[in-house]
């Protein structure tokens, strides 16, 4: 990832506003705002 973040959300659920069923991510927060969202931590837990 490369960026240092203050929280990580692993296992989280997103709702991305389409209608769609939300996933489940892991969310990085850095600064108050949303850093990433990635299947890719949960793969490697």
């Amino acid at each position: 990832m490369g960026k240092d973040i203050d929280i990580l959300i692993k296992g989280g659920k997103v709702y991305d506003g389409t209608g769609e069923d939300p996933y489940v991510a892991d969310i990085g927060v850095s600064g108050g705002r949303i850093a990433f969202i990635s299947n890719d931590l949960l793969r490697r837990s």
